[in-house]
């Protein structure tokens, strides 16, 4: 079921609600809670959205004038008891947790007429799913820094025995907290198994029972298995590879078809699945691992996966802040480890083959010369002619010596050129390699192929040059964000005749206006001081590869 769906099938739901709720004093249409205040606190306001168990109104807690959401139960299940136990173990679970990026809970209780309710934060922003289809595509950067907020709200509540199993982009917030406009937080925890509850009063969630949503469930899910904070995990990677690529790993019509998918095909790679974008292989991999058919293949918990994100976002430090678009198509790993076991396969035989051919010759030829000379010593010729014959049993076996055969591999081919996309935020930086300007961001530029390091200036006026260094190996790209220049920028000429965009060349310097007044004749030539080289720093990049 995608999106579209999904909300088709939660507007029926709302509506449905609304008949139900229409009584004789009731206008059609017309929600009977707007304006009752609940429970004595709670002013409800209007309503936010609706779901499969409760409808959400944003309200005003009257004692402290405080916005808050307010979560009912639907009235027609008001005396379903699995249900209620349920909502019961919803409002104690998100009562428990404390996390920053977890949404917080406020209180809890009954109604007049005997409806459940909660009240917790009033969110601003948007889920994930909405930002999803308003963006469609997440840059590598963007990407780490939700997964890592999710992932820490998970700690906390897998430290607590509370395991989500219900995690997705609709149920993940995101909303500004001071500069950061990607301020997560976690909703939902209604579907969480609480083990505490399951040992008390018995498993809320009847055995043999589905319960999730399909594009987003681990494979033990999807098989009515027992499920764990792991399952949470699983989750955190269907929800990073959407962000990364604009869909989910598996999809179908049918909900049973993407169960079947998570049980038994493995994730398409993200070359694979978007060709055009370029995804570092350390995030891929952190993807992959997420996505493990076993539980016991994944993180084993949150925190080793917070402690993993933390480290790539040091690693992808000012790169990566946009999404790569990169020309062509991709070659995944195991693609090229492929095509270069084929190459080898079609190089190694006819130099295996030209080395046996000398090696048996040789070895023919020693056993040759051998029997010739134990002959030549039985006869006499070659000994005492008192000898008595050797009997063949007395003949030491021959062993053809072992050749050692040496097998060189076949050298790579080597492209005379590599091509890399140049991009910078803000665009319009001119790229300076040796001196040389080969154009302005965004760029797609061929370089000529090394295995050494190559350096590349990005230089734009009124911010701060960003040198990198990289290997011109393979095709890739390079993302560099620009700091604006704390003052103002030197001319050459303030600069000692020396211009900087011409690889630190003296440039010709205005003569002063008193022209009348001549040179010394033995005053030597002045000449600029090389520019010194710069040390190779923490901001440098040197392997092409991470792009």
């Amino acid at each position: 079921m995608d999106r579209a769906d999904h909300h088709d099938v939660q507007a029926r739901v709302e509506a449905a609600v609304a008949a139900t709720e229409c009584g004789p004093s009731s206008l059609p249409g017309v929600d009977p809670m707007l304006g009752r205040v609940v429970d004595g606190r709670f002013e409800i306001l209007a309503r936010i959205g609706a779901g499969g168990m409760g409808i959400v109104y944003r309200a005003r807690q009257v004692g402290i004038d405080r916005t808050v959401a307010v979560k009912m139960l639907l009235r027609e299940l008001a005396h379903d008891e699995k249900v209620i136990k349920r909502f019961k173990v919803e409002a104690l679970a998100v009562s428990r947790l404390n996390h920053p990026n977890t949404i917080r809970i406020f209180d809890f209780g009954q109604a007049d007429d005997g409806t459940l309710f909660f009240a917790m934060e009033f969110l601003d922003g948007s889920s994930l799913d909405d930002a999803l289809r308003r963006d469609k595509t997440f840059s590598a950067r963007r990407t780490m820094h939700v997964l890592k907020q999710i992932a820490a709200s998970l700690v906390e509540a897998h430290e607590k025995g509370i395991v989500h199993r219900d995690l997705k982009p609709d149920n993940v917030y995101l909303t500004r907290v001071g500069d950061d406009v990607d301020f997560v937080k976690v909703l939902d925890f209604g579907v969480a198994k609480l083990r505490e509850a399951d040992k008390r009063q018995g498993t809320v969630t009847q055995a043999g029972t589905i319960f999730g949503t399909p594009r987003y469930m681990a494979p033990e899910q999807c098989r009515s298995m027992a499920v764990d904070h792991r399952a949470d995990i699983y989750a955190l990677g269907v929800i990073a590879y959407e962000m990364l690529v604009g869909h989910a790993p598996f999809d179908a019509e049918n909900p049973l078809a993407i169960l079947i998918q998570h049980v038994q095909e493995p994730p398409p790679s993200l070359a694979e699945a978007r060709p055009d974008v370029e995804v570092p292989d350390e995030v891929e991999a952190l993807v992959l691992k997420c996505l493990e058919k076993s539980a016991d293949r994944r993180f084993q918990n949150a925190s080793q996966l917070v402690s993993a994100i933390s480290e790539i976002e040091a690693h992808l430090a000012g790169r990566f802040e946009r999404v790569v678009y990169v020309q062509g198509p991709r070659q995944t790993l195991a693609t090229q480890s492929r095509q270069e076991a084929e190459t080898m396969a079609g190089v190694m035989p006819a130099r295996v083959g030209h080395r046996a051919r000398w090696a048996w010759l040789a070895a023919v030829l020693m056993v040759a010369f051998s029997g010739i000379g134990i002959a030549l010593w039985t006869s006499g010729i070659l000994g005492p002619s008192t000898q008595e014959p050797v009997q063949a049993s007395q003949v030491p076996e021959l062993v053809a010596p072992q050749v050692p055969v040496v097998v060189q591999q076949a050298p790579p081919l080597v492209p005379a050129s590599v091509s890399i996309r140049f991009s910078s935020d803000p665009d319009g930086a001119e790229i300076v390699q040796r001196g040389r300007v080969l154009g302005v961001t965004p760029l797609v530029a061929d370089v000529s192929f090394g295995r050494a390091s190559e350096s590349f200036t990005f230089r734009k006026g009124g911010y701060v040059d960003a040198l990198v260094d990289t290997v011109p190996d393979r095709d890739g790209a390079v993302s560099v964000s620009l700091k604006k220049a704390a003052g103002r920028l030197r001319t050459p000429a303030q600069l000692g005749g020396v211009d900087l965009s011409s690889g630190g060349a003296p440039s010709p310097v205005a003569a002063p206006s008193t022209a009348a007044a001549p040179a010394p004749a033995a005053s030597p030539a002045v000449v600029a001081p090389p520019l010194p080289k710069k040390d190779d720093g923490p901001a440098r990049v040197r392997d092409l590869k991470t792009f």
